[in-house]
């Protein structure tokens, strides 16, 4: 529920920009298909399999600009660069990638974080239970 912008260099968390009166710009963000849309098309995809909620995830503006049309396993390793292993297993962990995903055949990357994409939600909803009870 804390989760920092992925890919950025601020500590700035993705729920700040989405609470009602905050002064974060929303156009800031924008929604980014981890594995690119120019990069699946030229491999075959249809839009259907390209557009899965699986593979969309919000990031910094200037950070989708810097990553256009790369394959994953071109543009995770230079959007890491500077970054501990422990900051990108963070990283990775709070916005439900599986480690090494940019490498993954696409399936299997929509399957692995689906599943901890639900893993995620429910654990959401398990901290909103206990806020209430």
């Amino acid at each position: 529920m804390n989760a920092k912008i992925l890919f950025s260099k601020s500590n700035l968390l993705v729920s700040k920009l989405f609470e009602p009166g905050t002064d974060g710009n929303r156009k800031s963000l924008e929604k980014h298909h981890l594995f690119p849309k120019a990069y699946l098309k030229s491999l075959g995809y249809p839009d259907s399999k390209i557009n899965q909620m699986a593979n969309h995830t919000f990031i910094d503006w200037k950070d989708n600009m810097d990553i256009l049309d790369d394959a994953p396993s071109v543009y995770y390793p230079i959007v890491c660069e500077g970054k501990s292993e422990d900051e990108i297993r963070r990283m990775e962990e709070e916005n439900a990638l599986p480690h090494g995903w940019e490498n993954m055949v696409y399936e299997n990357f929509l399957e692995a974080r689906r599943k901890l994409m639900a893993a995620k939600i429910k654990a959401a909803f398990e901290q909103l239970k206990k806020n209430v009870e």
